[in-house]
């Protein structure tokens, strides 16, 4: 992203990352002074967690506040390769990778996020279990697919999605 594509007047926010500053500047919801996507990390923090929280929170700013998914997506997927137990970034993932078909990338999200899954939001977990289902029964793995939809018919038996599946 060049400076030119999101300049203009800008309104700065200060973020502190590992005890160093970094502003984040934004015009009318775009970006300027910073190219994020040659950004390096490497002089701001050595832990692979907090590199994938700023690489969530930069890709959050372009796919929420930008509108631009690109931008957005490529920055979730670096958040994953620095730490892949990521649960902010691995849902709008899983959302790219669902609608694009990519069931092979998809399916790793899914199960850890259901792994680290504390049962709070049965809505949220159905939906997991749901997808995880689809990712399963796209890749031929049709055990794996039955025990998905067997969990989300556990967390909602009215869910007409998983019946369908199920019958």
């Amino acid at each position: 992203v060049s400076q030119s594509r999101y300049s203009n007047q800008f309104i700065c926010k200060t973020t502190p990352i590992n005890s160093n500053q970094t502003s984040i500047c934004t015009s009318h919801n775009r970006f300027t002074s910073w190219n994020f996507s040659s950004c390096n990390f490497s002089s701001l923090s050595v832990d692979f967690k907090e590199k994938s929280a700023c690489f969530y929170e930069i890709g959050s700013i372009y796919s929420k506040h930008l509108g631009d998914n690109s931008y957005g997506i490529e920055f979730y997927q670096k958040a994953i390769d620095y730490d892949p137990n990521n649960t902010d970034a691995a849902p709008y993932l899983i959302e790219f990778y669902m609608r694009d078909e990519k069931w092979v990338k998809a399916e790793p999200l899914l199960e850890s996020l259901l792994r680290k899954d504390n049962g709070e939001d049965p809505n949220r977990s159905k939906a997991y279990y749901y997808q995880l289902g689809l990712c399963a029964q796209k890749l031929r793995k049709d055990h794996k697919a039955l025990e998905a939809y067997q969990q989300a018919y556990k967390l909602d038996s009215t869910h007409y999605p998983t019946l369908h599946q199920l019958s």
